[in-house]
């Protein structure tokens, strides 16, 4: 459908397996690069990280669906030589780096939010916006739409061309009240355009006069230049393709709210008033690496298997000469791990992770140690309070902590335990946290929202109520049983990881990066 309407603007909230590659981003860029020669187009993403690890490889082997293939029809990351006969872009790029060149002329540009001012004096023709969901949407108009405004030449060659300063939105579905703008645009969308749209196509093809060919087509192309195109899919919409065995094994092993969004495409519920009720856009930021992400864009060949490793060495905020902060949530179906380092006025909460029963604690500290590997300062802040002290799952008399440090000893890191004491009081917890996501008071929270999203959904649907102290983070759902509607990963228990990483950072700052135990005889300070 998105194929045959074609419109100039267009949004897609998709599920996995939809086609979203193979069928929508890689065929339309094509489609842009050979219908309009020399043009200037851009792959727009929230970061380098993702364009790189995700979108670049899985556009690049769609291309190659269609028989275009590097180093033949288009070359990355480097000027084409002269000794190849290639034909000139209209605006040539001052540099290369992150461009993908091809035979006819056309380029398309890698534009990163992560990297400031990326959009900044160019004149793109198109753009195709991948994992729209993670896009600061209000940066992106500031700075991103008004490049869309074509060159002179462009311009003058493409002014009657359908998808001439158009833009192409593709993701999953949000789940973030920030990248809910994307649903918006259902309500833009002119249905009859639309269906017009889709029956003059169909008198298109059926028609045998070629006159008659020639009228339709033009008239097809003068309503998709005014068109808006919104629409949603999920993995059922592709069966055919993708099979009801591949729908089935992603139901058994995805966590239920995983399959519900990314795969069945269902908009999640929000919380309008919560416990984080300050969290706002302005606290979330993407950071990559951008020298090793370039890295495996390479001059003479994309690196597949860089890109899909993913670590740290992805990730452009992290001071490799500083510990890290780490805080968890114990229980025995989740277990949360949440990731953080400070500065002098701002607390950076670079990561988080969880584990699902059968997957315990053990394993969530190996997935840690696994993407930190490379990080060069093996050194932990550990902070942990009582809750860290009970059995291990009432099946043992080691404490949480004990299992968390021993296993970051056997990985090779050196544990710096800080005992916190009691949880914090619910209403001073709110308290302090406001007042420093307010920017008021104590280190103000920003989060990687890449590699948080889960988190920042968590702390985004936090409720609060009224308890005998005060205001109480709403902790009610968290002995209920797992349904589809209400999964474990949604709940407060990342919250609660957060507010112990919170707390240690702000109120124990005078035993961060004191000498930690690099043996497994003693734990407790």
């Amino acid at each position: 459908m998105a194929m045959y309407v074609m419109a100039n603007q267009e949004y897609h909230v998709w599920g996995r397996r939809t086609g979203k590659s193979h069928g929508l981003t890689g065929p339309r860029a094509l489609t842009n690069v050979f219908t309009m020669p020399r043009s200037y187009g851009a792959f727009v993403g929230p970061s380098y990280k993702m364009m790189l690890s995700q979108t670049l490889p899985t556009t690049l082997n769609a291309w190659k669906y269609f028989g275009i293939y590097e180093n033949v029809h288009y070359v990355l990351n480097k000027k084409p030589s002269d000794k190849l006969g290639w034909q000139r872009p209209f605006i040539e790029p001052r540099s290369y780096e992150n461009t993908i060149s091809f035979y006819n002329g056309s380029i398309i540009v890698l534009i990163s939010q992560d990297k400031i001012g990326s959009s900044n004096s160019r004149s793109i023709d198109w753009i195709i916006v991948d994992e729209a969901k993670f896009i600061n949407y209000e940066r992106f108009k500031n700075e991103t739409i008004p490049a869309l405004s074509g060159s002179v030449d462009s311009i003058r060659a493409f002014r009657e061309h359908p998808r001439f300063k158009s833009a192409l939105y593709c993701t999953d579905m949000p789940i973030l009240k920030r990248s809910q703008w994307i649903l918006d645009f259902e309500k833009k969308m002119d249905k009859d355009l639309i269906d017009l749209i889709l029956q003059t196509r169909k008198a298109l093809i059926t028609t045998k006069s070629k006159h008659a060919t020639n009228i339709l087509q033009k008239q097809i192309d003068n309503l998709r230049k005014n068109a808006l195109y919104y629409s949603e899919a999920n993995v059922i919409d592709n069966v055919e393709i993708v099979g009801e065995k591949y729908i089935r094994d992603q139901q058994r092993n995805l966590p239920e709210f995983e399959f519900r969004t990314s795969i069945l495409n269902i908009r999640p519920g929000k919380t309008e008033n919560g416990f984080y009720s300050s969290l706002n856009e302005n606290h979330y930021y993407t950071a990559s690496n951008v020298n090793y992400l370039e890295s495996i864009m390479g001059r003479n060949e994309f690196k597949y298997k860089m890109a899909e490793k993913q670590d740290c060495r992805m990730d452009g905020d992290l001071d490799h000469t500083k510990p890290l902060g780490i805080a968890f949530d114990y229980n025995a179906n989740i277990n949360w791990i949440v990731v953080g380092q400070s500065t002098d006025l701002e607390l950076k909460v670079v990561n988080s992770m969880y584990v699902k029963t059968p997957r315990k604690l053990r394993e969530l500290v190996n997935d840690f140690c696994d993407y930190y590997e490379y990080f060069t300062k093996k050194s932990i802040d550990y902070f942990y309070d009582t809750t860290a002290l009970k059995g291990n799952y009432a099946v043992s008399d080691e404490g949480f902590n004990d299992v968390v440090s021993d296993q970051l000893i056997k990985r090779g890191w050196s544990v710096n335990q800080i005992y916190i004491g009691q949880p914090m009081k619910h209403n001073l917890k709110h308290l302090y946290i406001d007042q420093a996501l307010k920017g008021q008071k104590y280190l103000y929270p920003t989060f990687n929202k890449i590699n948080n999203e889960r988190l920042i959904f968590a702390l985004e649907q936090a409720g609060v109520r009224i308890g005998k102290n005060g205001f109480e983070k709403d902790k009610s759902g968290e002995k209920l049983q797992e349904t589809p509607e209400d999964l474990l990963e949604t709940r407060t228990d990342a919250t609660d990881a957060f507010d112990t990483l919170f707390v240690g950072f702000n109120f124990f700052k005078n035993k961060l990066g004191q000498p930690g135990y690099m043996s497994g005889s003693v734990f407790l300070r």
